[in-house]
């Protein structure tokens, strides 16, 4: 509805010539203005001239603005015309005083043109309307009919609508509610419902909002922008905490506004997603198992085509060929690739099995670094690829910790680098600090980067998945069973640490670790010792010196070894027999009970295969041995020859008879450690023939 103002007659009544004047040029154009000096003089005015409405100053000499507002509004003649104070100084008790007596509005001065004009518009469009208003007041009642009309679908809608739903006015104040949510919630009425509402509130909600901050914004916001919708979590009564999605909408309402919510409960659509997730989990997993399986039969086959086929071609031969030396070369390096991809299935096993135990012992920093820069310049042989070494001199000289495991974590990083690096740079950097959360240890940084083809920004989040290997044309021309960042993962985890990967495709990636170990002293690498590690470089003498091992003599001794397998026990007797010891085969376990029966020879120690089908098996086997109750018998070192390395054997073997165990295919160096362990000259039994 706009008004014509122009029509209009507006008093403006002031001591001040000034603010005369002034309101006066502001107003002409859209009102017929007088100006007039006193109260006294508006009265007079007024005797002859009824305005539309008065603007009254109200600090005025002789009669004031509330004196003569309170004799307007006690005349009939006038208290219907709209009064707007001036005043230019304004405070809460004079505008409370001032209204109290009848004023429409207070102005303050000095006053602007558009705000006095757009003030007095608003008491000119009121007094229209509420003359409308008196003027058709039989319409009235048809008005509160359709009200009424409207208040009723409005309950209707409530009622009959299944979700809950419950209406609030502008200051927060539940005001209504449905049956669906008084069922809803547990409460016995829809009263108790509205007064005890709140108590469903936790504390906070799973976004960390408080709930009463929570649900003051999203009403504000409802009431703002007209909908609004939300996840909520209930704490119901019984202290069950259900999910909920609640959806405000502001809606008109008798002679405003207020919102309506409505509420869906989450449960059963969050238990769905979450079957539908486990089954795309499941799924993934079926998949990368299959392709995991599928990888893993071609790694495998691969190298054993290189074993088998070469073998043949040397079979073939009448003579060695020239070239024989070499070959050998080829399968050993097949044989130890095939010995990896066992390694690292057999590594998950024990770790889901949770088997994998860790080895703490003291170790000496520079001793590992040197180790892991021999295995990478191994990797890297005859490639366009540089090594680059930043290692902190300040690095602790000896730590406490799994070296084993440690050596394992850096040197699956950089066979992943070395894999996917064919030009460029691969970087190693480790640092320490001290872990000030726990005394005496310290975090072991260490940072692996490369210039290789780096890894799509999807594909990062799967690399430490079991079974994964990124798919990519470039990449399944790679070896590898995609267990090595798997590993590398839980092992760093077990070590209380932590594991990231920055990487942008086609440039290349850095992987960070860290990882917590023991430190004792503070004794540190320092610049000599570091700047012999960075010197140090795979030559071509230490490789052929890597392949030599010194062995003791061993003449003294005499030893027994136990396999169903003849070529098994050709192999081992080969290796033994490089020590110049004695060393008889039998083929069965029962065979190793007489011999230790009849005491004839007498052995310093028995390598005996674990698994043995057809008879007494190795266990048995020296079960019975350790039963002949003789103590030669019961103190010969007996030793696993195992080919089963799953999570547990180990305490299988000592808690059944043997002191030790050697994995298959046998480590010469393993071998040796094991040989300098429990063959001596002291092992009175058979230096002495003492039974």
């Amino acid at each position: 509805m706009t008004v014509d103002t122009t029509r209009y007659k507006i008093v403006l009544v002031d001591d001040n010539i000034a603010t005369l004047s002034q309101g006066k040029s502001l107003l002409k154009a859209f009102f017929m203005v007088f100006t007039i000096k006193s109260a006294a003089a508006l009265f007079k005015h007024l005797e002859h001239d009824i305005p539309d409405l008065i603007l009254l100053d109200v600090e005025m000499p002789g009669m004031d603005g509330f004196e003569a507002i309170a004799i307007l509004k006690a005349d009939i003649r006038y208290r219907d015309i709209p009064v707007i104070f001036l005043t230019s100084r304004s405070d809460e008790a004079s505008e409370r005083k001032g209204f109290s007596l009848g004023a429409a509005d207070y102005i303050t001065k000095p006053f602007s043109g558009p705000l006095l004009q757009k003030r007095i518009s608003n008491q000119l469009l009121y007094k229209r309307v509420e003359a409308a208003v008196r003027d058709s007041s039989g319409s009235l009642e048809v008005m509160a009919g359709e009200i009424t009309k409207a208040n009723e679908r409005i309950r209707m809608l409530l009622d009959k609508t299944p979700l809950c739903a419950r209406l609030w006015d502008s200051d927060g104040k539940m005001i209504d509610c449905n049956e669906a949510a008084v069922e809803f919630f547990g409460f016995m009425d829809k009263e108790e419902c509205m007064r005890r509402y709140s108590e469903l509130y936790p504390e906070y909600q799973p976004d960390g909002q408080l709930s009463v901050e929570k649900v003051k914004k999203c009403l504000d916001k409802a009431f703002k922008e007209g909908k609004y919708a939300f996840e909520w979590t209930y704490k119901m009564l019984d202290g069950t905490l259900i999910p909920a999605e609640v959806v405000l909408v502001k809606v008109e309402y008798r002679d405003g506004y207020i919102v309506a919510g409505y509420t869906r409960d989450l449960r059963e659509q969050i238990t769905l997603i979450k079957e539908m997730r486990r089954a795309e989990l499941a799924e993934e997993s079926s998949k990368a198992k299959s392709r995991f399986l599928a990888n893993m039969s071609h790694e495998m086959r691969t190298p054993l085509n290189v074993v088998l086929g070469i073998t043949g071609l040397m079979l073939e031969e009448d003579t060695p060929a020239p070239d024989y030396k070499e070959n050998l070369m080829k399968i050993g390096a097949a044989g130890n690739t095939l010995l990896r991809l066992i390694n690292d299935v057999l590594d998950i096993s024990k770790i889901e099995a949770g088997k994998l135990e860790l080895t703490p012992v003291t170790y000496e920093v520079p001793s590992l670094l040197n180790e892991i820069i021999t295995f990478s310049m191994l990797r890297i042989e005859d490639r366009p690829i540089t090594f680059v070494l930043n290692i902190n001199e300040n690095l602790p000289y000896n730590l406490y910790g799994d070296d084993l495991r440690v050596k394992q974590i850096i040197n699956n990083l950089l066979s992943n680098a070395f894999k996917y690096t064919k030009k460029g740079t691969v970087s190693l950097g480790i640092t320490a600090e001290p872990d000030r959360s726990m005394s005496g240890q310290v975090w072991m940084n260490i940072t692996v980067s490369d210039t290789g083809i780096g890894i799509h920004e999807e594909d990062i989040k799967k690399l430490f998945t079991d079974y994964y290997q990124v798919e990519s044309e470039t990449n399944r021309k790679t070896e590898g069973t995609g267990l090595g960042l798997s590993i590398t993962k839980r092992l760093v985890e077990m070590m209380n640490g932590e594991i990231s990967v920055e990487s942008e495709f086609e440039k290349g990636s850095v992987y960070r670790v860290r990882i917590r170990q023991k430190c004792y002293s503070t004794t540190t690498i320092g610049p000599a010792v570091m700047e012999n590690i960075k010197n140090f470089r795979y030559t071509e003498d230490k490789k052929i010196a890597r392949n030599k091992l010194v062995r003791t003599d061993l003449s003294f001794a005499k030893v027994l070894v136990v396999d169903d397998m003849q070529p098994n026990l050709d192999v081992a007797a080969g290796l033994l027999g490089k020590y110049k010891m004695q060393v008889d085969c039998v083929l069965n376990g029962q065979g190793a009970v007489d011999l230790i029966k009849n005491k004839k020879p007498v052995y310093n120690a028995i390598f005996m295969d674990h698994m043995m089908p057809g008879g007494m098996d190795g266990i048995e086997t020296a079960i019975a041995i350790r039963n002949l109750g003789t103590e030669y018998a019961q103190q010969i070192p007996i030793i696993a020859l195992t080919a089963n390395a799953i999570a547990g054997t180990e305490d299988m073997f000592y808690s059944n008879g043997f002191q030790d165990f050697i994995s298959k295919p046998i480590n010469i160096m393993h071998l040796d450690s094991i040989l300098r362990t429990w063959i001596n000259p002291d092992f009175s039994f058979a230096k002495n023939g003492k039974m």
